[in-house]
C-alpha cells in the first residue's frame, strides 16, 4: 500500500527545512547529555524493570552516526540508522521527481517502511533483552551489572 503526498519545490523546502531542524535538535540534544547528563531524564524502563526499551541506545546511536561510526550506531539502535537510510532514500526520490516532473509532482510512500519499523524495533528490543538476561552480554554496558550478580 502506498500513500502519495502532492510535492512542490516549495512544500520540498518546507520538508527540508523540517528535517534540518530536527537534524540540528539531535546534534544540540546529544551535546546536552554528553555535557549535563543530569538535566536529561533516564529510561523508566532501564530504571524499574533493568531491562533497555526500544528506545535505548538511540542517543548513543545518534552520537555514532554524526561521527560517521555507522556500526556502532547500528549496534547503538539499528531504528536510527535505518531511519536516517528511509531519510535519505526518501529526499534523494522526492529532487528527482520534481526534475523530472519539474517542480509538481507526486511522491508516493510505501507504508511497509512503516511495517519495517515496527518490526525492527520489536525484534531489536527482544533480541538485545535475551542477549542480556539470559547470555549477559551488554554491548551499552549499563545493565550487564544487574543482572551478572
Amino acid at each position: 500500500m502506498k500513500e502519495k503526498i502532492p510535492l512542490t519545490w516549495k512544500s520540498f523546502a518546507g520538508y527540508l527545512l523540517l528535517y534540518v531542524f530536527l537534524g540540528i535538535s539531535a546534534a544540540v540534544y546529544v551535546e546536552i547529555v554528553k555535557r549535563a547528563p543530569h538535566l536529561v531524564f533516564g529510561c523508566a524502563m532501564k530504571q524499574v524493570f533493568h531491562l533497555y526499551c526500544p528506545g535505548c541506545g538511540g542517543t548513543h546511536a545518534v552520537n555514532s552516526l554524526l561521527h560517521f561510526d555507522i556500526i556502532r550506531s547500528f549496534l547503538y539502535n539499528p531504528l536510527i540508522l535505518y531511519m536516517a537510510g528511509v531519510a535519505a532514500f526518501y529526499f534523494f526520490k522526492a529532487i528527482y521527481l520534481l526534475i523530472r516532473d519539474k517542480g509538481n509532482t507526486i511522491l508516493s510512500l510505501d507504508l511497509r517502511v512503516l511495517w519495517a519499523f515496527l518490526w525492527i524495533m520489536l525484534g531489536f528490543f527482544v533480541l538485545r533483552n535475551i542477549l542480556l538476561v539470559f547470555f549477559g552480554i551488554d554491548y551499552m554496558g549499563e545493565l550487564a551489572r544487574f543482572w551478572n550478580t
